[in-house]
């Protein structure tokens, strides 16, 4: 199976879950580290979107039972969880298996991006800014997605 073949199964199979490149952005960021304790500041940090845009797409992430979140006491900072198992276990290992390489996440951001474009037109993925550099390097939100 060609790989964007492969790459446009997952996002079938994710259905309306995956939205924007933040939420592949913020899954990623999760298989990595499962279980995170963060503010929302720290993680818009660690995955390079304003707090804004991170604040939305855990909504939906959170809405469609792929992340819990828990309050902490006396703290600003949340309990971030990736769940694991359930209606979504085969389609999300394979979407973070794909995302895993830079080539594979670009192709989902691809993907991602002719799906919510009118005519679904080839499009960029969106802006993601780059925390080492500041720059990004990729079309913007604007043009991805309208």
């Amino acid at each position: 199976m060609r790989k964007s073949k492969g790459v446009e199964h997952v996002l079938d199979q994710a259905g309306s879950r995956l939205g924007h490149p933040c939420d592949v952005d913020l899954l990623r960021f999760f298989r990595r580290h499962p279980r995170a304790l963060l503010t929302s500041e720290q993680l818009a940090a660690c995955v390079g979107y304003d707090v804004q845009k991170v604040s939305r797409s855990l909504d939906s992430l959170i809405g469609a039972g792929l992340v819990t979140r828990s309050p902490t006491p006396k703290s600003s900072a949340r309990m971030y969880v990736l769940t694991s198992g359930g209606t979504h276990g085969g389609w999300l290992k394979s979407l973070l298996e794909v995302a895993a390489t830079p080539e594979g996440r670009r192709a989902l951001l691809q993907a991602l991006a002719r799906r919510h474009r009118p005519g679904g037109a080839p499009g960029a993925g969106g802006t993601r800014r780059d925390s080492r550099t500041g720059g990004s390097g990729r079309a913007s939100e604007e043009d991805a997605y309208g």
